[in-house]
């Protein structure tokens, strides 16, 4: 409404109004007010005839339903609406529910829904006749016979055979490939869903004999834990003649009836039940990374080692890189959560080593010192560099497995050896040319060298590190490996890894020798392994000694194991289909349940070993 103001040059005592107000009003005047934006409200209407689009209102105020009145004669079926049409409507989560409520129990189930007494009657009377349907099979289940061939279902869903299964999608221009490996020909279009759920059980079945590869398994099955324990006689049966109530005693009769000593050998028990480790063929399953939790490695996985604790018996693994961060995870294979998270400031991690059981880890990198931490105490010791080394860099070094000794690669062949427990020189060791790797046997009596000259040193830490042998590698070739591991069965093994990409075996615990510390001779190894043609850079022994695993950097994919006992390497994994990158990194956990591998992309590639998993090798 415009303001009109009257003025009059006689009326000088008229109150005129102020420009401010006279301004305003004038703008005020020209400009329209605005409409109001009308709340649009989301009409209501029942969520059991939703479609997942927008309702439309008629001139009588009325909804309309795409086509169908509000009249109730809309019959709901959440079958109807396949799940590619389900994901283009945006199709609610809430409406999906109501509907499968209103399927099987009928309507008037769902919170702030009323009941519509033309819908519900057809469920209620369905749903009581499938009531009585239970009750009898439930019945007959009750009557059977025990000696059945084998159980019957739990329950049986009689809605299955109802079903029609279209393996062509009308609402779609391909064909739905995940239904193509169900059919049995190409002509097969439509089937029942009873079919389908016994081509379901066919296809899992035949997929728990046989992994990806065609390769028959030898271990547990993957649905073991869900079948019954197998029932035998034994050898009492045949003298007592009564086998069949001995052969239904319960696992404490069994115990009280065996005589095993209680206080047997852990690993001892683990590898009776499990049996002796199969040739050719390992179970592997990759589980969970493990530095899955906490921040993404942004750097190679350099460096890795295991460690078990004693007070808890969780198994820890220790990971870092260039990067300076040390990471510390319990590995389970399933969560793997963090114990500790370091930030070196002034070394670039190259290799960890646990010193023994008593947990402290020691860190060396491209620096001429190294550091001592442990997680216990959160406690970090910095090693300063030895008088009168000249060496400006410790990037490798090994650890006894009784955390006795640190042996540190110098330079001109020289292995400085260390006290673990104090962190003092002990002696110097010198080799002929460069040295490259360096390793202890089991029980830390003897210490292994070897380097550009390919020969093996020898020598003896009961004698204070002195050199009682000496013989040359058959390769030929600069040796850029070592690991030896004590077995029963093979005595020591030592394991010698080359530029070549060979790797020998040798026995050394037989105390026979066909070479002398002064002339260099040659042993001769029972075992030649050449399925790398690269440097080999890793190779590390399970805790019993039967899988060696040696691995090169150099390609991709390049890691092998090897069956020790008899001597040949496992051929169904890894395949080329194994996400393993360049490998830089890789330990066997303390009691072989793991093998861990870090590459180039930051990862720490988890696999579990079967054969040494405690829940398929430990039997009550």
């Amino acid at each position: 409404q415009a303001l009109k103001l009257r003025i009059t040059p006689d009326t000088q005592h008229s109150k005129m109004p102020s420009k401010s107000l006279l301004t305003a009003s004038a703008i005020s005047s020209d400009i329209p007010p605005k409409k109001k934006k009308k709340n649009r409200r989301r009409p209501s209407f029942p969520l059991d005839r939703y479609d997942g689009k927008r309702p439309r209102r008629n001139k009588d105020n009325t909804t309309d339903y795409h086509g169908k009145a509000d009249s109730g004669d809309i019959d709901w079926d959440a079958s109807d609406i396949t799940r590619t049409e389900r994901k283009k409507r945006h199709y609610p989560e809430e409406v999906e529910e109501r509907a499968l409520a209103v399927s099987l129990f009928g309507a008037g189930i769902g919170d702030g829904v009323e009941e519509r007494p033309e819908e519900s009657a057809p469920f209620v009377a369905a749903a009581t006749e499938s009531t009585d349907d239970m009750e009898k099979e439930d019945h007959a289940e009750e009557t059977a016979t025990i000696d059945a061939v084998a159980p019957a279902p739990a329950w049986h869903d009689e809605d299955d055979s109802m079903l029609q299964i279209n393996f062509r999608s009308k609402r779609e221009k391909s064909r739905d490939s995940r239904l193509q490996k169900f059919r049995s020909d190409s002509s097969e279009e439509v089937i029942s869903g009873s079919d389908l759920s016994d081509r379901l059980r066919a296809r899992f079945e035949r997929s728990d004999e046989y992994d990806h590869g065609g390769v028959p398994r030898l271990s547990c099955s993957m649905h073991a834990w869900a079948s019954l324990p197998p029932v035998s006689g034994g050898e009492e049966d045949g003298e007592d003649g009564n086998g069949g109530d001995e052969s239904n005693e319960g696992p404490v009769a069994r115990l009280l009836s065996s005589a095993v000593p209680l206080a047997a050998d852990v690993e001892g028990a683990i590898k009776e039940a499990g049996g002796p480790l199969p040739a050719h063929i390992l179970d592997t399953v990759r589980v969970a990374d493990a530095n899955c939790a906490g921040r993404k490695m942004e750097c190679t996985v350099f460096t890795m080692c295991f460690h078990m604790r004693e007070d808890s018996g969780a198994s820890w693994v220790a990971c870092a890189g260039l990067d300076g961060v040390l990471r510390i995870f319990e590995c389970d294979g399933k969560r793997n959560g963090v114990v500790a998270r370091v930030q070196l400031p002034d070394l670039p991690i190259q290799t960890v080593s646990f010193l023994g059981n008593t947990g402290t880890i020691v860190l060396s990198g491209k620096r001429p010192y190294i550091y001592i931490y442990d997680p216990v105490e959160g406690k970090l010791t910095k090693i300063p560099q030895i008088l009168g080394r000249p060496e400006k860099c410790f990037d490798r070094h090994a650890v006894s497995p009784s955390g006795t000794h640190i042996a540190l690669l110098g330079y001109d062949g020289t292995i400085i050896l260390l006290c673990g427990r104090t962190h003092h020189w002990i002696s110097d060791h010198r080799i002929n040319g460069l040295v490259y790797a360096v390793c202890f046997d089991s029980d830390g009596g003897r210490m292994y060298g070897a380097g550009t000259d390919g020969d093996v040193y020898v020598f003896d830490m009961k004698q204070r590190g002195r050199c009682v042998d000496r013989f040359h590698n058959d390769d030929g070739t600069a040796i850029t490996a070592l690991a030896a591991h004590g077995t029963t069965q093979l005595g020591t093994v030592l394991a010698v890894g080359a530029v070549s990409g060979v790797v020998n075996l040798y026995r050394l615990g037989d105390g026979s020798s066909s070479s002398s510390k002064k002339d260099g001779g040659s042993k001769k190894p029972f075992k030649s392994v050449m399925n790398l043609q690269t440097t080999i850079n890793m190779l590390r022994f399970s805790h019993d000694g039967c899988i060696l695993a040696l691995a090169s950097k150099k390609v991709t994919q390049a890691l092998r194991l090897l069956h020790v006992p008899s001597a040949t390497v496992f051929s169904n994994w890894p395949t080329s289909n194994t996400p393993l990158g360049y490998v830089w990194s890789l330990d066997f956990s303390p009691r072989s349940e793991f093998l861990a591998i870090g590459n180039d992309k930051g990862k720490c590639l988890l696999y579990k070993l079967q054969h040494y998993s405690e829940e398929n090798n430990v039997q009550i």
